[in-house]
């Protein structure tokens, strides 16, 4: 079985413990000489230690086979049986579908500080850790996933299980996107001027058109890597008074990181 993958929004996919690269001590410099840090995307290339190297790419990366089935299958309450008997394989990516960028974030969404004499600060748009790069799988890359059925009779099966994981990825996005409501009243519910967070509020609102965008088509999507905020992972939400999300959202779709659409 072939599934067509295409990225929406830039996708991150990285072993934050072990894959980070450090100026001085695993390259020279990039071209920009911005990044301190790096965080590389999957690849099978030793990239530590070249500190007399200018920072590269690798020759080729790639996406791990169980990030994938992690993803595309997230029905929990089936049997081991299923999930041994379908076989994902890891997918290579061509280098020039990578770029290096800093993350993008909304901050001080949730600020609400209960102490009068201090001043909630001004949430805003901006890049998050401005030295720290990260290696993202760029949007509107096409991505080919080759999944092994080892019986026949489970095709259905597994195409059930697709079908609850494009239905909960709607609903997630239908949590984000009134969680956004919920971020814009908090804003305008801020004793500072309407100026300070005029753009901040703006921005929220394009977030809110993209996603509303994707609820509305008949496109099935997935979220795939990481950074996509706890809205996007919970399949659900006993207590929202307690959720705060991390608003990651790439600057180019105003989405949040890791959106995929797919189709058979």
């Amino acid at each position: 079985m072939e599934l067509k993958l295409k990225t929406v929004s830039p996708v991150i996919l990285s072993s934050r413990n072990h894959s980070a690269l450090y100026k001085g001590m695993d390259y020279k410099k990039t071209c920009s000489d911005k990044f301190s840090i790096i965080y590389t995307f999957f690849s099978y290339e030793n990239r530590i230690g070249k500190i007399n190297e200018d920072f590269k790419k690798a020759n080729s990366y790639y996406i791990p086979a169980s990030s994938l089935k992690g993803s595309l299958l997230l029905k929990t309450n089936v049997e081991n049986s299923f999930r041994r008997n379908i076989i994902f394989s890891d997918v290579l990516i061509d280098k020039e579908q990578l770029v290096l960028k800093n993350l993008m974030k909304f901050q001080y969404l949730y600020e609400n500080s209960k102490d009068t004499s201090k001043v909630n600060k001004i949430p805003k748009y901006d890049e998050f850790f401005p030295s720290i790069g990260i290696e993202m799988l760029k949007s509107d890359t096409n991505i080919s996933v080759n999944i092994i059925i080892k019986k026949n009779e489970l095709k259905n099966q597994l195409k059930e299980n697709l079908d609850e994981t494009f239905t909960e990825t709607k609903e997630k996005l239908m949590r984000y996107y009134k969680e956004i409501d919920t971020r814009i009243e908090y804003i305008k519910n801020l004793k500072i001027k309407y100026a300070d967070t005029k753009d901040v509020v703006e921005n929220l609102n394009k977030i809110k058109d993209s996603i509303n965008h994707l609820i509305e088509s008949d496109r099935n999507y997935i979220y795939l890597g990481g950074y996509k905020g706890v809205l996007a992972c919970l399949k659900e939400i006993k207590n929202k008074n307690n959720i705060r999300n991390g608003f990651y959202i790439d600057d180019e779709k105003m989405l949040p990181y890791g959106l995929v659409e797919v189709a058979e």
